[in-house]
């Protein structure tokens, strides 16, 4: 990896998986290419654009001394490009697609060992505006610094408190209520799936919950 994020392309290609991420002055360009189960080829080709000051949350959280960790979080930004698998294709963005966005995360740091995260996200667009949100928790607590923001039209407002979460572990699909203490926020994300990633041998597994948002937004 770089030095400086964004200033080499990163490739990865292996156990039949080819994957690209490439920055240049217009944004990032995301590839790849892999082979389904059933045969069938994939293809990935979408650019997340990074418009003229366009604005992300950057925080770093210091654990101890020597454990910390640095987020860039880039929310609200327009997307183009296909998504194709065999003799079928879905665009993304553009004209023949509907309006879509991406999120890219930059993290580099030294992690204690176990760790607890929430984290969530979104776009779109409300009336002339486009609303981004980035919300997260319990990494953050006790060091006094937080990842929450809202972005409108690509300028960040910092929403400096911790956030108050309410959901169930053991019904992860049941609506997930997320409120700004201070009165900035106040939004429902209902999960469409429950999604489980093993990194980890089973006894400590992780599991994330993907969540599409559905208002309000206060």
């Amino acid at each position: 990896m770089p030095e400086r994020p964004g200033t080499a392309p990163l490739l990865v290609d292996h156990d039949g998986i080819e994957l690209g991420m490439v920055d240049d002055e217009s944004g990032t360009r995301l590839t790849a290419t892999w082979t389904e189960p059933d045969g069938r080829p994939g293809n990935l080709d979408v650019v997340v654009a990074q418009p003229a000051g366009h604005e992300s949350l950057n925080v770093v959280t210091p654990w101890s001394d020597t454990v910390f960790n640095f987020t860039s979080k880039h929310q609200a930004r327009p997307s183009e490009g296909r998504l194709t698998v065999g003799s079928r294709w879905w665009p993304i963005g553009g004209p023949e697609g509907p309006e879509s966005w991406g999120v890219l995360d930059v993290g580099r740091g030294r992690w204690p060992h176990e760790i607890a995260w929430n984290w969530g996200g979104g776009a779109g667009r409300v009336e002339q505006h486009v609303v981004g949100l980035q919300i997260g928790a319990k990494w953050t607590e006790g060091s006094g610094y937080t990842e929450n923001g809202l972005i409108v039209d690509g300028h960040l407002s910092k929403l400096g408190s911790e956030l108050q979460w309410d959901y169930s572990r053991s019904e992860p699909v049941r609506p997930w209520h997320i409120v700004d203490p201070g009165g900035q926020l106040d939004v429902v994300l209902t999960p469409r799936f429950d999604k489980h990633s093993h990194s980890m041998p089973a006894s400590s597994a992780a599991r994330r919950t993907r969540c599409s948002a559905s208002g309000p937004i206060a």
